[in-house]
């Protein structure tokens, strides 16, 4: 018969634990290894997909010092995730055009040139702020003419002219037009107040840590079309400029194109004005005023409406010149009608 095993004599020996331990051991450690296989692939094909193109910057092979040349020779081109790339960094395309250029800052080896270690870049001028077609113009301003001191950088104004035209005729005799104001430009960018061109909260952060104000200047720059700059700078030689601020997102509404003295007053042009009188003893009578723009063949004073009670006619008055001449014509013209009726 065969002899039975006995399981307590197998877990007493230590050979036995030992085969039956290793055992364990390895298939744990094949186990281990497929899924660490498996997970490495997922990872190499996750990787794969999302990997893209580097990008070729210019770096220096060692450390160089400032007003090192771009041309001599020590500069090389490096690829780097597009994820690290940075805005000013010099690019492997670019660097044909700068190698006349020399550093103005010293560059660790191995890191990429930047924009501002090249003295031949562009940005560091005022004039780079400017786009292709478009002009700096300086106005002098004044207080209400900059809106209390609060025009900023980046702010939008309308530009009008303020002035009295010429009109020369064939003949070669000129006269002058009525006082007007006309649109010049709308939607105008401000570049800059007096000498300072900061953005409005960077200005504003820098004044507090300085303890001062940013309202000390006297002049204004903004930026127009080159078509437009000798209209402005003769605009200002002939009149004056009025600067109106306006919210920089606006949409949808007309701008205004001009006025003159002759229908400030007026509705639409009209010849005459309603003007409403208050004298004592007769009530509220609205009388007919002629506008400065009239013709000048009246010889007489405006005729007023009627009133209730017949009253003599008023002696006739010297042709006013004024509003406020004329209202107090008007008024002086309503007494004397009132009197004879008080003395009574």
């Amino acid at each position: 018969m065969l002899k039975k095993i006995k399981i307590g004599s197998i877990l007493g020996n230590p050979w036995a634990l030992l085969l039956f331990a290793a055992l364990i051991a390895s298939g744990l450690t094949y186990l281990s290894y497929q899924y660490l296989a498996a997970r490495e692939e997922r990872l190499k094909e996750s990787m794969a997909q999302q990997r893209q193109a580097g990008v070729q910057v210019v770096v220096p092979v060692r450390d160089i010092e400032a007003g090192t040349s771009l041309a001599s020779g020590v500069f090389a081109m490096r690829e780097i995730p597009p994820d690290l790339v940075y805005d000013d960094m010099v690019r492997a395309e670019d660097f044909a055009a700068l190698e006349a250029s020399q550093t103005i800052k010293p560059v660790l080896r191995g890191r990429p040139l930047r924009r501002a270690d090249v003295e031949a870049l562009r940005g560091r001028d005022f004039s780079d702020r400017l786009a292709p077609g478009q002009r700096a113009v300086t106005l002098e301003i004044d207080t209400i003419n900059s809106t209390a001191k609060m025009v900023k950088p980046g702010d939008r104004v309308d530009l009008y002219w303020t002035g009295t035209p010429r009109v020369v005729n064939s003949e070669g005799a000129s006269r002058e037009e009525p006082r007007m104001i006309r649109l010049m430009l709308s939607n105008v960018l401000v570049l800059a107040v007096g000498q300072d061109v900061r953005p409005r909260d960077a200005g504003e952060a820098l004044d507090e840590q300085d303890g001062r104000r940013r309202t000390d200047y006297d002049t204004v720059t903004v930026q127009i079309a080159v078509e437009d700059a000798p209209r402005v700078a003769l605009a200002q030689r002939i009149g004056g400029l009025r600067l109106l601020l306006r919210n920089a997102d606006e949409e949808g509404f007309t701008v205004p194109t001009g006025l003159n003295e002759s229908n400030l007053f007026s509705a639409g042009g009209e010849a005459e004005r309603a003007v409403e009188i208050i004298a004592g003893g007769m009530g509220r009578q609205m009388m007919r005023v002629p506008d400065e723009a009239e013709p000048a063949r009246r010889t007489g004073p405006s005729a007023p409406s009627a009133p209730s009670t017949a009253a003599p006619a008023a002696a006739p008055q010297a042709p006013t010149h004024s509003l406020v001449d004329q209202a107090n014509a008007i008024v002086q013209q309503l007494q004397e009608r009132a009197a004879p009726g008080q003395n009574r």
